[in-house]
């Protein structure tokens, strides 16, 4: 609803087009319809935003990219957003949880390494972040996974696995300190 709301904006504000298809891929990243959230993001980028907006289109289209399991095009995302001073990157984005993300997609596209490294370094960086229990979590993994799900409880999980194996993956519960991955 709220992509359609920002949609209908569009048409009377033509001059907010970066700032509305922003706001219209943010909503449709919320309602994890990936496909058309990273286009309305590559549709704001396109159109000249200021740069804290270009920012934010970036970090919002590699969630949509990752949702879409189109993990190297999110790590470019990602990638551009490192690429700028911290100084202009901290006014678009959370730092804490930019790095949290950019060492997740590394891990996602491959870079397993790469991104243990970074929830590391992340860990040591953010000790009061939010999402410290959920590099924690990753950095219990001991190989190269891909977690399609979390669980509080055995059955739940259970559940999850046998989605995954119905669509053709190997999947177990592996218990992380607070609750299941699978």
């Amino acid at each position: 609803q709220a992509a359609e709301a920002y949609r209908q904006y569009l048409e009377t504000k033509p001059g907010d087009r970066a700032w509305a298809l922003l706001q219209q891929g943010r909503s449709l990243n919320g309602a994890e319809s990936w496909e058309p959230a990273a286009k309305a993001l590559t549709d704001a980028l396109a159109a000249r935003p200021a740069e804290d907006q270009r920012l934010q289109a970036l970090y919002f289209r590699s969630f949509a990219l990752a949702g879409a399991a189109r993990y190297p095009e999110s790590l470019a995302d990602l990638r551009a957003i490192d690429s700028t001073p911290q100084s202009l990157r901290g006014q678009a984005v959370k730092e804490d949880e930019f790095r949290y993300r950019f060492a997740v997609a590394k891990i996602r596209a491959g870079d397993w390494a790469g991104g243990q490294i970074d929830l590391k370094a992340f860990v040591n960086a953010f000790p009061q972040s939010p999402l410290l229990v959920d590099a924690r979590d990753r950095l219990a993994l001991k190989g190269v996974v891909i977690v399609v799900g979390r669980a509080r409880d055995s059955a739940a999980a259970k559940a999850l696995v046998a989605d995954a194996r119905l669509k053709g993956f190997t999947a177990e519960p592996v218990q992380g300190p607070r609750d299941q991955l699978v």
